[in-house]
């Protein structure tokens, strides 16, 4: 007699985890999924007592990373001047003659301006690819926007090219603003 009640709750066991899976999971998945969504986020959250320590650190990379631009503007000055100077003896590293260089605008972007020039130069087809590749690979980054070349009508190989281009300079940051 005892078989009875076992197979008896065996369906009702059976029943109980069929109505459960089926109905009741189904209406609370959305809750749960918003529940476990919660808890993950309130395990991401920072604690206010660790924001000093967080804030010194990224200080300190800031001041790292700031450092690493500084420690490479030694190739030349971070100026328009400087700009000109390097342009002028790449040129001259190049065998390139450079038959003139003229400033542009220059837009202020907080510690950063990008300044703007036009150049002429008569040289051959590679050595002018040579003096652009120079220029957009240097530590301080060059962009050249348009290049127009010419053949020079006295004849000799040599291309009369205008470019211009600009270049991204950086003049440091406030410590105390930032």
């Amino acid at each position: 007699m005892k078989r009875p009640h076992l197979v008896l709750a065996g369906l009702l066991a059976l029943l109980f985890i069929y109505v459960l899976s089926t109905d009741v999971y189904d209406r609370y998945s959305a809750t749960l999924s918003l529940y476990f969504s919660v808890r993950q986020r309130s395990q991401s959250l920072i604690d206010p007592a660790s924001l000093p320590v967080l804030r010194a650190k990224l200080l300190a990379e800031r001041d790292s990373i700031s450092n690493r631009i500084m420690a490479s503007r030694n190739h030349y000055p971070q100026t328009e001047t400087g700009v000109i100077q390097f342009i002028t003896e790449d040129a001259h590293r190049e065998h390139i003659a450079l038959k003139s260089i003229s400033p542009g605008t220059e837009l202020e972007h907080g510690q950063f301006s990008d300044f703007e020039f036009d150049m002429s130069v008569r040289a051959t087809f590679f050595r002018t690819a040579a003096l652009v590749e120079d220029l957009e690979s240097s530590p301080t980054p060059f962009r050249i926007k348009e290049i127009k070349m010419q053949t020079n009508p006295f004849g000799g190989g040599l291309l009369e090219t205008s470019c211009t281009g600009s270049a991204l300079l950086y003049h440091g940051y406030d410590k105390e603003r930032y």
